[in-house]
């Protein structure tokens, strides 16, 4: 058998209400000594308000001394990344002639001894680069020219100049993506952890752009 609750008061429930108004009633009433009947409103309306809800009891406080949580740490090495692109003269087979070639760096305009160990297409192959004292190796972690035209390297052992020290896994990234049959674009991104990031991505920054404004006045 199921039951549903119609809001409606059974005939006790309804009685005992009368009873409580009826009491309510009665004690608000007084008697004065010339015989007239004095009703005292304010008593009535204060009996008749639904009685407050008794705050809750508070907790005691631990009688342990609480500890302190340790600050938060954060990592004193921070990701950068630089990222620029320009449409060249230049059709996608010349382009690609020129900057995949992971052996050679000149299109950029930088002045370097740079030797290759390794055929230069295949993952693994090495590129040293010399710039005077200092010394930039290079390691290829992906080629694809026939399907993307690009590929990265990850710098195992990054110059001290002009980084700005500390920085590790420097990874770099040539694009190449052809417009039409005489425009191509050349994008050129960096990737890395460092210390100072901002002050790396400037850096960055100034290479990529010296870069891209001598493949685009040279050729």
């Amino acid at each position: 058998v199921s039951t549903q609750s119609t809001g409606v008061i059974g005939p006790a429930a309804e009685m005992r209400r009368l009873l409580g108004l009826l009491v309510v009633v009665l004690l608000a009433f007084s008697v004065c000594a010339d015989g007239t009947i004095n009703i005292n409103f304010e008593k009535m309306l204060t009996d008749l308000q639904p009685a407050p809800t008794p705050a809750p009891t508070p907790t005691p406080a631990p009688t342990s001394t609480p500890t302190t949580a340790a600050p938060a740490t954060t990592s004193p090495w921070a990701f950068g990344f630089v990222e620029q692109q320009r449409t060249l003269n230049l059709s996608l087979a010349r382009l690609w002639s020129l900057v995949g070639n992971f052996g050679d760096i000149s299109w950029s305009g930088t002045q370097c001894d740079c030797s290759l160990v390794g055929d230069g297409s295949t993952t693994g192959s090495q590129r040293i680069a010399r710039l005077g004292p200092f010394v930039v190796r290079e390691n290829l972690v992906s080629y694809k020219e026939q399907s993307h035209y690009a590929y990265t390297t990850l710098t195992t052992e990054p110059s001290l100049n002009p980084f700005v020290a500390p920085i590790e896994n420097i990874i770099t990234g040539i694009h190449v993506k052809a417009v039409n049959s005489t425009h191509s674009i050349l994008r050129w991104n960096v990737a890395f952890y460092a210390k100072d990031a901002k002050a790396n991505e400037n850096v960055f920054a100034g290479v990529i752009k010296g870069g891209l404004d001598h493949i685009s006045s040279a050729y």
